[in-house]
């Protein structure tokens, strides 16, 4: 994202799911080698799902502290959109995490605004640490719970959907 939100990929379980029923294996590169993530829910993932989500709201709370109060909402727009159409979150996420943001901006005194802004580099490193923390659960997630595959030209990984016209 242009405002770095995440370098994560996700695919939830229900869209998994419907691959799977389409013929298409989701897998994740890890450490170098690649997994198929199942097609059911993984045990942790909702609750690693609710914490990222939580974790982008921080992250951008702190974001939009350092911004004009009139840039906010137009920014906050254009990430909302962003993260739908880079396949970051659902377009119900979506909107959770504007309103997540907005009411947390809120709930802000412009004293607590403006600190937010002063300790900026403390909070970049808290908010990074914290988001490679998530990435490590997810990881830990796929590799204990997915299957490792070779891809390949044939191989796992493949889209191969065939529908009678």
């Amino acid at each position: 994202m242009k405002l770095g939100l995440s370098h994560l990929e996700y695919v939830p379980a229900t869209t998994r799911a419907t691959m799977s029923c389409l013929g298409a294996v989701i897998a994740f590169e890890v450490d170098g080698e690649t997994y198929a993530v199942p097609s059911h829910e993984m045990p942790g993932e909702v609750e690693w799902r609710a914490d990222y989500m939580k974790w982008m709201v921080r992250r951008f709370v702190h974001y939009l502290a350092r911004k004009p109060k009139d840039q906010w909402v137009k920014t906050l727009l254009e990430v909302e959109a962003e993260a739908v159409q880079k396949h970051l979150l659902l377009n119900v996420e979506s909107q959770a995490f504007a309103e997540g943001v907005l009411l947390s901006l809120q709930d802000l005194s412009s004293s607590d605004i403006q600190l937010l802004a002063s300790n900026a580099a403390r909070h970049d490193m808290e908010l990074k640490s914290a988001g490679e923390a998530l990435t490590n659960r997810l990881e830990r997630m796929l590799v204990a719970h997915g299957s490792r595959v070779r891809p390949g030209p044939h191989g796992e990984g493949e889209f191969k959907m065939k529908v009678r016209p």
